[in-house]
């Protein structure tokens, strides 16, 4: 199970990212001290226009990745009411207003844009749209991100866990590396591992101490056990990660 890799630079993987929004809070965190008076007013407007918006909205965000060839591959599942669609993408995000968008010279666009989010992958903005010229806005102002979560720290740990010891980067993570612990904490996330029992500890330090220690004394199970799990106020996203290799195909035969 953690035998030595025959080619340890040939791999792929296959990462499905599911961000649970809590739309209420969100919009409850841009509306700031504003929060009663303002929220009221655009619930109300949402209602009344037939809820014509992407509150509510799900994702799926699916990518493969090939190391030989250096291809990656996006997929971006939208599940909105009755709408649901699946689209392969360059780039995985999904922009719009909140509470929807409405038409005519008195609309207050400056209001409408603050609603306006771009979910991605790895974070969440509003004022998303250029409240001049309509178009994205592809940088934003610093305070705008309302949520960022380090996914590239964890996708990198998780290859270099896969490509040290087999298949190990489908164990259950009993503990991350310091300074992915940090970045979780910075950025307001704590992590569940959901394991209704105690987990039995594959020892990384026994094993190799030097990328125990140069990884940030990492904790993991000796099987797998769930998907990671990490919170924020704002939203709940859960991680599905799973490594692919040379010899691992049924169809053409396993080999050693």
């Amino acid at each position: 199970m953690f035998g030595k890799q025959i080619f340890p630079k040939q791999f792929g993987y296959k990462l499905d990212v599911t961000p649970f929004v809590d739309w209420k809070r969100l919009a409850e965190k841009i509306a700031g001290s504003e929060i009663s008076q303002e929220l009221k007013e655009m619930f109300a407007e949402y209602e009344k226009n037939g809820r014509h918006g992407i509150y509510g909205t799900y994702y799926e965000f699916t990518e493969y990745y090939d190391s030989a060839s250096g291809l990656t591959s996006r997929f971006q599942r939208i599940a909105s009411g009755d709408i649901e669609r699946t689209f392969p993408t360059d780039e995985f995000m999904h922009c719009g207003y909140m509470f929807g968008s409405k038409m005519g010279p008195t609309v207050d666009r400056v209001l409408e844009n603050k609603y306006a989010v771009a979910i991605t992958e790895d974070s969440i903005r509003n004022n998303c749209f250029d409240q001049y010229i309509g178009g994205l806005d592809t940088i934003g102002k610093k305070e705008d991100w309302l949520v960022i979560f380090p996914l590239n720290s964890i996708v990198q740990f998780l290859v270099e866990l896969g490509l040290r010891f087999d298949d190990s980067e489908d164990n259950l993570i009993i503990k991350w590396p310091d300074h992915i612990e940090k970045e979780l904490k910075d950025r307001g996330f704590s992590y569940e591992h959901r394991l209704a029992y105690e987990a039995t500890i594959f020892d990384i330090e026994k094993h190799d101490k030097d990328f125990y220690e140069k990884n940030g004394k990492p904790k993991i199970s000796l099987y797998g056990g769930g998907d990671p799990v990490f919170i924020s106020k704002e939203v709940e996203y859960r991680i599905k990660f799973k490594m692919f290799r040379p010899k691992n195909n049924e169809r053409l035969g396993w080999s050693d």
